[in-house]
């Protein structure tokens, strides 16, 4: 029996775009990233949240869909604070690079595919379609300027993944934020692309990024942000600490009495 041409172009495209998406592993987390040419290097894109939990660096790995990895060499960052991240490493990956041409003007209503590694599960693929185009911060929870809404599934891991139209397979968003709050059901956002400098000459004047310290449990300090904190005494101390993960925080005397 023939395949229908919807399943066959399905099929085909994702055999293609999985060679496009990476897992970036950290000692404290699991994300995602994309594949991109930028100039005459292969770098990696994903968010800055991802980034953020690959201390020390000198651990974090890259892997391709065949299960190689690599080292991370240096990360970079724009200076207004975007979700976003350009990983350069060591050595070669077995990957294609995205394409970012052909993308549509009009993005609101086309099908769109994420891909990513949510929950450690590589290349896991999900699809839906631009919900809306949001440019202002607010609207985006502050990821960045412009974001993609969508309804494509967004789970954790999925982090730095890529956000395909499904029709031309060009890259049009890193998949960032999903929905995780009650009464939300398929929002979830990605970094638009269209909203990004990727000119070599502009990366090469982003600073670099350097994870952040650990804690003195060995939990990167950025794992308690938005966590709820509570108080010990400890040797003489006032110890605020995260309930889930045990970071301290400010550390005031106290009375041991």
């Amino acid at each position: 029996s023939r395949i229908p041409p919807g399943l066959w172009h399905c099929w085909r495209m994702i055999s293609v775009l999985k060679k496009e998406v990476v897992e970036i592993q950290g000692e404290f987390c699991t994300g995602s990233g994309v594949a991109y040419t930028l100039g005459t290097e292969e770098v990696i894109l994903t968010n800055r949240h991802v980034a953020e939990c690959l201390y020390p660096l000198a651990q974090a790995r890259i892997y391709d869909y065949n299960g190689n990895s690599v080292s991370v060499r240096i990360i970079r960052v724009p200076g207004n604070n975007d979700d976003f991240a350009v990983v350069f490493y060591n050595r070669q990956l077995d990957v294609t690079s995205a394409a970012m041409q052909d993308i549509p003007g009009d993005l609101k209503g086309r099908t769109v595919v994420a891909i990513g590694n949510p929950r450690g599960l590589t290349n896991s693929v999900s699809r839906g379609i631009v919900s809306a185009v949001r440019d202002t911060r607010a609207d985006c929870y502050d990821l960045s300027a412009i974001c993609i809404q969508t309804d494509a599934t967004i789970n954790h891991g999925n982090s730095g993944g890529g956000l395909f139209d499904f029709e031309t397979g060009s890259l049009i968003g890193i998949t960032t934020l999903g929905s995780n709050v009650q009464y939300a059901v398929n929002l979830n956002f990605a970094v638009d692309m269209a909203s990004i400098d990727l000119r070599p000459s502009s990366v090469q004047s982003w600073q670099n990024f350097n994870p952040p310290v650990l804690c003195s449990d060995g939990t990167p300090l950025n794992k308690c942000s938005s966590s709820q904190t509570r108080s010990a005494c400890v040797n003489g101390q006032l110890v605020p600490y995260c309930s889930v993960c045990g970071c301290p925080r400010d550390n005031p005397s106290c009375d041991t009495d």
